[in-house]
């Protein structure tokens, strides 16, 4: 029910640009969250915003840091497939 509301979809964004509004106030390139049950990613001219979600929904979602610093959200479940070359 939580995900099929719009309400609670509008509170998830407002969080998102309160987060980004602030970031750039502080010179931060990159703000990650967590816990508004609703995986979001946002990107604006100078702040990128990750949500996690909910650990505890299913299927749970995570962030992911490579060693690039790239940032993802996945889902639990997901595998990540590696190769050697």
């Amino acid at each position: 029910i939580k995900r099929r509301s719009k309400g609670w979809l509008r509170l998830s964004n407002k969080v998102a640009d309160g987060a980004m509004n602030y970031a750039k106030d502080k010179n931060a390139d990159i703000v990650i969250c967590g816990h508004t049950h609703q995986p979001l990613i946002k990107k604006n001219s100078s702040v990128e915003y990750f949500n996690t979600g909910c650990w505890t929904d299913i299927p749970s979602s995570y962030v992911v840091i490579d060693n690039s610093g790239k940032v993802v959200i996945k889902n639990a479940g997901q595998i990540s497939k590696h190769t050697e070359s």
